[in-house]
């Protein structure tokens, strides 16, 4: 063999390894597009005869890749509407998610089966290849729908042309809760009527307790007799019982017959009352799983994606779908040992178009895995009970596999020996690191503390009667009292002569000089200037003394009569002189001379008799007791026996070391035993919800922060701790106590009353060496105590506002029951953490209330009330 023949055997044979390098490469590629590309079909298994079928292809693709689909031949179904929803790239990393959405209408009975749908994909990177996915079959059933039986399509065209027929119809009318009935109006309007209808009918569904409804479409027919028309309606009792129909309206006007323009006659029509009769699902063959679906209906699941990373969080969705009330479908438990769970949302599409209403419903997870390796989301069985066929069933979705590689792990990292492997942390919140003892209850909540605030004017009360004062003490103004007691003449004579009299007889009281008859004018300025009264005050009395005497004997002008307040104008005098002459008497007394009588002896100031000190010694010691007396209540309130606060301290140290080293499994026990050693400590309940939250206890974290936050409002640290609730997040108020510490109020309400003691005790003190009258000094130390008296009705508002007792937190999601039966359906969902308010107790299921207005059964089991105490290791009570 020459030298070219040997060059082009090892041409070929290059040539061939080439292609074969090539084919290998080609068909890797291949291999790795068509696992990156799925395409799932969703059509439902049975339907009845001449319904609408949706028919559901989801398309899973890399991201920037363009999709072509194209479906098979969809004969002998008829093909109504097409439509596609918006491309779907959030939280997918990387791919997209296409969905196409078939509307074909069902023939006739049988099972038929379709080819797959082909979808061709291409993109950069990837190389152009058609997916397929696999073949599907709808089996349509000839059977009669609710109510076909009552009213048959015959109806639609049996009218007699004279009449309007209006009437309702219930079937089937005995069912089982969640079963669907329909209601169904006929309005049948005879050819004659319709000439004479000014304006078209109005109806409207009577409203239904006790059931959900939905809207099913209409059916309407017109022929030489009348036009009939029939509006349905599907009703889905959720108690057991007898359910009454009400009435339906119509409204209709009428023109006379042959005068189309005459005047129109308004006539209303009624259905005949109806009745339904809804029996609980059997108890025989009930598996424990179901709680309360009740239809027909099949599962899926799937997985936002199949590359999964410890710490990163995977969406699980599981889909039911079929028929029946699609609204109320409970959510399953889903209990997975490789990651965390935390409950997502919930997405309902109902389809009413029709005989039976349905839909689907999907409940999303999100998965946190805690280790890599090859894990499988277990299957999940969904219990329904199916009331065409009277048992229960199954709807199966099947488990994913999937493979977790490892991930960094976004927790601050900690000593590995002092780390349990097992328990994720899912935050790094900080503990309170020193016990701070026990709360006892407030102030407010005590006898003792409202004997106090009654008991806080008794000093100033017994002063007052040891003095006389409230009997009755002389005083400097006994002129201006007789003056007040005087009767007023019924002539502007005898007033005159009433006011001239009283004038003098008060002015030689105060002044202690000549008798009234023999005070003149000279007489009276000459001794109101000797006593100190200034020169514009003694005129003006001497003015007025001249007046009243030639108005009351008659002499000189008698224009100048006075006015009809003569004696009211006397008192006002005598009140300014004798002003003056006690601030003339302050002045020449001093701060420390001893008050001197004058000589009248009737205005000398009174001494405190000996009694009085006995009686001031007594009150202030009544004060210091009333005082200090809730005090000594709280502290005994608070006094722990010694071995269970050494026990409590011992236990709260340990919980503090533990969540330093990152356990904080075993920090939340150590916390939860401190504070079932001492339930009134804020400190330990505060650390157990921390250390419960940063396991992903949130039921135990919400529990635990609410018992702080209801015993210490103004805890540091707690309002921040209770915001990271959802529930609060929301806008809820059960779980969010007032921020107002009653204790704070009770001491600033003793305070403020033991205030007003003293300044009323000073003040009755004063005015009995002065003279003077008590009462003058009463208000603003009455004021005062109505201001304390405020403050304790506020301290006793919040402290009924953190009474725990009433309240409780929900264990686990769950949905709320309008009776305690599992056969009931549910109303509304509730989540773990809330916070409820129990309502009522009826064998072994707890009423709450919840916010927004929401309120229900749940079972016993599922809520933990905040009354009562746990167990050392439980941040909750046992179930």
């Amino acid at each position: 063999m020459n030298v070219g023949q040997r060059r082009c055997a090892w041409g070929r044979v290059r040539a061939t390894f080439v292609s074969l390098a090539c084919a290998i490469g080609g068909l890797a590629i291949a291999t790795v597009a068509r696992a990156q590309v799925t395409v799932a079909v969703s059509a439902p298994a049975n339907v009845p005869a001449h319904t609408p079928v949706l028919v559901r292809v989801e398309v899973n693709a890399p991201a920037g890749a363009s999709v072509r689909l194209s479906p098979p031949a969809f004969a002998p179904f008829t093909l109504t509407r097409t439509d596609r929803a918006p491309t779907d790239t959030a939280g997918l990393r990387g791919r997209q998610r296409l969905e196409w959405r078939f509307v074909l209408l069902a023939g006739g009975a049988g099972t038929f089966a379709f080819e797959p749908f082909e979808a061709d994909v291409s993109g950069p990177g990837l190389r152009s290849a058609t997916f397929r996915s696999l073949g599907w079959s709808v089996a349509v059933q000839a059977m009669a729908a609710p109510g076909a039986a009552a009213l048959p399509r015959a109806d639609l065209t049996a009218t007699d042309p004279a009449r309007l027929e209006f009437d309702a119809h219930v079937a089937p009318d005995h069912v089982y809760v969640g079963e669907q009935t329909t209601l169904e109006l006929r309005v049948g309007v005879g050819a004659r009527v319709r000439e004479r209808l000014r304006r078209s009918p109005e109806f409207a569904f009577p409203t239904v307790a006790g059931v959900v409804s939905y809207d099913l479409s209409s059916r309407h027919a017109s022929s030489a007799l009348g036009d009939v028309h029939v509006y349905r309606r599907a009703l889905f009792p959720v108690t057991p019982g007898t359910v009454d129909v009400p009435p339906a309206q119509l409204v209709y006007a009428l023109t006379p017959e042959g005068d189309p323009f005459g005047v129109e006659d308004r006539v209303t029509a009624r259905t005949p009352l109806r009745h339904l009769v809804a029996v609980a699902p059997p108890t025989v063959g009930r598996p424990a799983e179901w709680d309360g679906a009740v239809g027909r209906f099949r599962a899926s699941a799937r997985v936002d994606t199949t590359h999964a990373r410890v710490g990163d969080a995977l969406l699980y969705t599981l889909r039911v779908e079929g028929t029946g009330n699609v609204l109320l479908l409970p959510r399953p438990p889903l209990d997975v040992a490789w990651a965390d769970v935390a409950t997502a949302g919930e997405r309902v599409a109902v389809d009413s178009s029709g005989e039976l209403a349905g839909g689907s419903k999907e409940f999303d997870w999100l998965l946190t895995p805690r280790a890599a390796g090859r894990v499988r989301v277990p299957g999940i069985r969904y219990a329904y009970f199916d009331p065409r066929t009277g048992v229960y069933a199954f709807a199966d979705a099947l488990p994913i596999a999937l493979r977790v590689a490892s991930g960094a792990v976004t927790q601050p990292v900690v000593s590995a020996p002092a780390r349990r492997a097992d328990v994720p942390v899912r935050s790094e919140l900080g503990v309170v690191r020193r016990w701070d003892g026990a709360r006892g209850a407030p102030f407010v909540t005590r006898r003792a503390f409202w004997f106090a605030l009654a008991g806080v004017p008794a000093p100033a009360a017994l002063w007052l009667l040891a003095t006389g004062a409230l009997g009755g003490v002389r005083r400097r103004r006994d002129g201006i009292m007789a003056a007040d007691r005087a009767g007023s003449a019924s002539t502007d004579r005898a007033r005159a002569t009433a006011a001239l009299g009283e004038f003098r007889s008060g002015v030689s009281r105060l002044l202690g000089g000549p008798g009234a008859g023999t005070l003149d004018a000279s007489t009276l300025a000459r001794g109101l200037r000797r006593a100190g009264i200034s020169r514009a005050l003694a005129d003006e009395c001497t003015a007025a003394a001249d007046r009243w005497a030639r108005a009351a004997y008659g002499t000189g002008d008698h224009d100048a009569a006075p006015a009809v307040d003569a004696p009211a104008h006397a008192r006002d005098l005598l009140a300014r002189v004798a002003h003056e002459l006690e601030v003339r008497d302050a002045a020449a007394r001093g701060p420390d001379a001893s008050a001197r009588p004058r000589a009248g002896g009737d205005t000398a100031p009174v001494r405190v008799p000996r009694p009085a000190h006995a009686g001031f010694a007594v009150g202030l010691a009544l004060l210091v007791a009333a005082v200090a007396a809730p005090q000594l209540a709280d502290r005994a309130a608070r006094s722990v026996r010694p071995a269970e606060r050494a026990e409590a301290v011992a236990a709260f140290d340990a919980g503090v070391a533990a969540y330093a080293a990152g356990d904080a499994a075993r920090a939340r026990d150590l916390f939860a035993a401190s504070a079932a050693a001492v339930p009134a400590a804020p400190a330990a309940w505060f650390n157990a919800g921390t250390a419960a939250w940063a396991v992903a206890d949130t039921a135990g974290a919400a529990f635990a922060w609410q018992r702080a936050a209801h015993l210490a409002p103004r805890f540091p640290g707690v309002r921040a701790r209770l915001e990271r609730l959802p529930v609060l997040a929301a806008g809820g108020h059960l779980g969010a106590p007032p921020p107002i510490d009653p204790r704070v109020l009770g001491a600033v309400a003793l305070a403020i009353a033991a205030a007003a003691a003293l300044w009323l005790l000073a003040t009755a003190v004063s005015a009995a060496r002065a003279g003077a009258r008590p009462g003058a000094h009463w208000s603003g130390a009455l004021a005062c105590y109505l201001v304390a008296v405020a403050c304790a009705g506020a301290a006793a508002i919040a402290s009924r506002a953190l009474d725990v007792r009433g309240l409780a937190v929900v264990r686990a999601p769950a949905t709320l029951r309008p009776d305690p039966s599992v056969t009931a359906i549910g109303v509304a969902p509730v989540v773990a953490g809330e916070v409820a308010e129990l309502v009522d107790d009826e064998g072994g299921w707890r009423r709450v209330r919840l916010d927004g207005d929401r309120e229900g059964w749940l079972r016993a089991a599922q809520v933990a009330p905040l009354a009562d105490a746990p167990s050392p290791g439980q941040t909750t009570p046992p179930q």
